[in-house]
């Protein structure tokens, strides 16, 4: 999760799985290039290679990368969650009431533990308390938590 600008009025997070796009893609080729050269050569059977793997490449990608935004805008009073994938676009909006502030949770020190230690909640850190928010948003209504916002 990449926060892509945090001022006072807005806050806006992005993650998009780069790193499985270019897999993906990688992969769609390394099936779609041989089966296309196997069938200029005169083999029928390279276009089924090719529509197979390119097919179970591009099923994937459609599937698994799909861009994440979460915008949380103070003037509005809206929290908003866009997601991309390949095929569709997808939307919604929710009244900032539902976002809920996370406090930081302390327990009894254990043995591992320093004495009067704290244990955050992973919503806590920005970047984890997006992902919280994103998870929350997608099961309405929103229990979406971000410290210091």
């Amino acid at each position: 999760m990449k926060i892509k600008r945090n001022t006072p009025d807005i806050f806006v997070a992005e993650e998009v799985p780069w790193l499985i796009a270019i897999m993906l893609i990688l992969f769609i080729f390394a099936f779609v290039a041989p089966g296309v050269g196997m069938a200029f050569d005169g083999f029928w059977q390279g276009l089924l290679f090719a529509l197979a793997g390119g097919g179970m490449g591009f099923a994937a990608l459609c599937v698994f990368v799909e861009r994440l935004q979460v915008i949380l805008d103070r003037r509005s009073g809206l929290i908003t969650l866009r997601r991309r994938t390949v095929l569709k676009y997808d939307q919604q909006k929710v009244p900032l009431d539902a976002f809920v502030r996370a406090k930081r949770k302390r327990r009894q020190a254990g043995k591992t533990d320093a004495p009067g230690s704290s244990i955050a909640p992973p919503w806590c850190s920005p970047t984890k308390g997006v992902r919280h928010a994103i998870q929350s948003l997608r099961s309405i209504p929103a229990v979406a938590v971000r410290t210091g916002w």
